[in-house]
């Protein structure tokens, strides 16, 4: 049976990859690199390349200390354009879409892709896996760093070229959304998302509850929405001596051996309808740690996806 071109299809087992080889919306430019390095790993492995397409690759090698912030987020919001159409022509293609990264502006476009691409069935919901919230605007940002923008901007708020990807409308509602892993941001951000009622699990509940609870009140949030979730992971969430690869690395954070099962709960959810991952900078992956843990995380989605999940 063939489907309307505005349907997106759940069945596919193949993951169509794509790529944000943008390091330019913060202080340190190294996660540019990070898809190129990830895609040639993944080429080592052939039993489990075959099963991934890459379908889109957006790049500026440019550092945000050569342009400045005016020049950086006129450059993002050109970057996030393309890769929202790329992101919504990858969902409605079939097949599972996932997003490397780069530095986590790209979340901005991402998003707003896979949110169109699914809104003839309603809104989606995400599980922002991150050390940091994202959620400043041009007015609130102390530095001017687009990949701390990227979470209010999807909530309909900060710069109208951010808000407005492919479509007015906020890409996300507070209510279906959560954060996981939270320790480390300004009170500007803070004071938006509690405005909002946007859920917040910092690293001191994550601690005392256990990751495991934690992602049951999860999943009971984002599945509110209609059209499935999508989680998105900044990889300086983990915990730096687990990941080291990372521009901003914080202490305290997830730990991966306990990360990487709650991951693959949530994506063997059928109703999820995306990952991210960003913030990858290869300079400081000490012994290949971080690599090793996005190949994991890959690995398991196209083995689970294969095997027809729920």
């Amino acid at each position: 049976m063939s489907l309307p071109m505005n349907s997106p299809v759940f069945d596919a087992p193949a993951l169509r990859m794509l790529a944000y080889a943008c390091g330019i919306a913060g202080q340190f430019a190294g996660s540019r690199d990070g898809p190129s390095v990830f895609r040639e790993a993944l080429s080592t492995l052939p039993a489990l390349a075959r099963d991934i397409s890459w379908d889109s690759w957006i790049e500026d090698s440019r550092p945000f200390s050569q342009i400045g912030p005016q020049e950086a987020l006129r450059a993002v919001t050109g970057l996030a354009a393309g890769l929202a159409a790329d992101a919504r022509a990858a969902a409605l293609r079939g097949g599972f879409p996932v997003l490397i990264g780069g530095d986590h502006s790209a979340a901005a476009g991402y998003w707003s892709g896979i949110a169109q691409a699914h809104q003839p069935r309603g809104d989606i919901g995400l599980v922002w896996i991150d050390a940091h919230m994202d959620s400043h605007t041009p007015f609130t940002s102390p530095n001017g760093y687009v990949h701390g923008m990227p979470l209010a901007a999807l909530l309909g708020h900060g710069d109208p070229g951010l808000t407005g990807l492919l479509s007015p409308r906020a890409k996300l509602r507070p209510d279906r959304v959560c954060l996981i892993g939270t320790r480390d941001f300004e009170p500007e951000e803070a004071a938006l998302l509690r405005t909002l009622d946007v859920r917040v699990f910092y690293m001191g509940e994550v601690r005392s509850r256990g990751l495991e609870r934690v992602l049951d009140d999860a999943l009971e949030i984002v599945g509110r929405a209609p059209a499935g979730f999508g989680v998105t992971l900044d990889l300086d969430g983990i915990e730096p001596g687990d990941a080291p690869g990372v521009s901003t690395p914080s202490p305290n954070g997830l730990r991966s051996d306990a990360l990487l099962p709650g991951l693959r709960r949530l994506l063997r959810d059928r109703r999820c309808v995306g990952l991210e991952i960003s913030e990858f900078n290869p300079s400081e992956d000490k012994d290949g740690r971080t690599l090793d843990f996005m190949l994991a995380v890959v690995a398991n989605l196209v083995r689970d996806r294969a095997a027809g999940a729920s």
